[in-house]
C-alpha cells in the first residue's frame, strides 16, 4: 500500500510540472519500473523439483515439454527486450548491439529537444499574434504587421509537428527493432525466413524482396511510394492556399489575397478546400496500406519461397509398360500411371 501511495505522490508531482520535467520524471519512473522488475526477475526463487523417473507413458509428455521451452524463452527474452527498450537505447544495449544505443538514444534525445524548441517558438508567436489582435479589438493603436508573426508561427508549428511524430516514430521503431531483433537471433537456423523477409521489407521498403529474390518488385513499390508522396505534398499545398485564401478575405488584417482565386466566392473557397484535403488524407491511408502491402508480400514471398510453383504441379506421369505372366509366361502391354503429391 505504501508503494502505491508513493508512485500515486509521484505521478501527481509530474503533472504539475513544466513540459521539460514532465518528460524528465516519467523516464524517471520508467527506469524505477525496470530496475524493479529485472531484480524481481533476478530474485525469483525456483520451486523444489520432483524427480520423476521417465517412463514409456510420459516420454511423449517429456518430449513436448522440451520442445515448447526454447519458445516460451524466445518470447519471454524479447518482450524483455522491448520493455527495456522504453527508455531509448536500453533495448539495443540488452541486444547487445551497442552501435544502435547513440543512435536511438541521442535521435530521441535531440529530436525532443528540437520539438520542444519550436514548441516554445510557436507559443511566443502564437502570444504576440493573440496580443494584436486583442489590441485592435479594444481600439487601441497598434499598427504590427501580423504577416511576418504569423509566417514565423505557421513555421515554428509546422517544424513543431515534424519533429514531434519523427520522435514519436523513432521511439516506436525502438521498441519494435529491439523485439524484432532478439527473435531473429534466437531463431533456428533456417533456409529462409518469412520472419527475417517481413523485418527487412518493414525496415526498408524492398529489401524484403531482393532478399526473395524479387528484387523486379522494387521499382513497383518505390514508384508507388513516390506517387502517393506526390499526391500528398499537392494536395496539401492546395489545401493550405484555398485555406489561406478564405482566411486572407474574412479576416482583417490576416495577410494579402491571391488574385488568381479572386473569381471564386468565399464559400466556394471553403469546398475547393475540403476536397483538397479529403484528397490529402486518402493519399496518407493508402500510403501507409501500401507500406502494408510491401511487408505482406515479402512474407508470403519467404512462406512460398520453396514451394513448387511449376505448371505440372500434380507431377502426373502417363507411360507404356510391358509386363510378363509369370504362369502363362506371355507378355502384354499397357499403360502406366504416376502421381507424385
Amino acid at each position: 500500500m505504501a508503494y502505491q501511495l508513493l508512485i500515486m505522490n509521484y505521478l501527481l508531482f509530474i503533472v504539475r510540472q513544466t513540459f521539460v520535467l514532465q518528460f524528465i520524471g516519467i523516464y524517471t519512473l520508467l527506469f524505477f519500473y525496470l530496475s524493479i522488475e529485472v531484480s524481481a526477475q533476478n530474485n525469483t526463487t525456483k520451486p523444489d523439483t520432483i524427480v520423476i523417473k521417465p517412463t514409456a507413458s510420459t516420454d511423449s509428455t517429456l518430449a513436448k515439454q522440451d520442445t515448447l521451452k526454447p519458445k516460451l524463452s524466445r518470447q519471454k527474452n524479447a518482450q524483455r527486450a522491448a520493455l527495456w527498450s522504453l527508455l531509448p537505447g536500453a533495448g539495443a544495449a540488452y541486444n547487445k548491439q551497442y552501435y544502435k544505443v547513440p543512435i536511438y538514444a541521442g535521435g530521441v534525445a535531440g529530436l525532443g529537444t528540437l520539438t520542444i524548441q519550436q514548441y516554445a517558438q510557436y507559443r511566443k508567436y502564437y502570444n504576440q499574434h493573440a496580443q494584436v489582435l486583442k489590441n485592435q479589438a479594444l481600439g487601441m493603436v497598434d499598427n504590427t504587421d501580423l504577416t511576418p508573426i504569423r509566417e514565423k508561427k505557421q513555421t515554428a508549428l509546422r517544424n513543431y509537428n515534424l519533429f514531434f511524430n519523427t520522435t514519436l516514430a523513432l521511439y516506436a521503431f525502438s521498441i519494435a527493432d529491439s523485439y524484432a531483433t532478439n527473435l531473429l537471433h534466437s531463431e533456428a537456423p533456417k533456409d529462409h525466413s518469412p520472419f527475417r523477409a517481413a523485418y527487412r521489407s518493414a525496415v526498408l521498403p524492398g529489401w524484403g524482396q531482393a532478399y526473395n529474390h524479387k528484387a523486379w518488385k522494387i521499382p513497383v513499390i518505390y514508384g508507388g511510394f513516390g506517387a502517393l508522396g506526390y499526391s500528398i505534398y499537392y494536395n496539401g499545398t492546395q489545401s493550405n492556399r484555398y485555406k489561406q485564401e478564405y482566411l486572407a478575405r474574412t479576416r482583417p488584417g490576416y495577410g494579402t489575397t491571391d488574385d488568381r482565386l479572386a473569381p471564386i466566392t468565399p464559400d466556394n473557397l471553403l469546398k475547393i478546400r475540403s476536397q483538397y484535403k479529403r484528397y490529402y488524407d486518402l493519399s496518407i491511408i493508402i500510403g501507409t496500406l501500401w507500406y502494408v502491402i510491401n511487408v505482406a508480400d515479402a512474407t508470403i514471398d519467404a512462406h512460398l519461397y520453396k514451394f513448387d510453383t511449376s505448371d505440372d504441379l500434380s507431377q502426373l506421369h502417363i507411360y507404356p509398360i510391358i509386363q510378363t505372366n509369370p504362369i502363362t509366361l506371355q507378355s502384354g502391354g499397357g499403360v502406366g500411371l504416376c502421381w507424385n503429391f
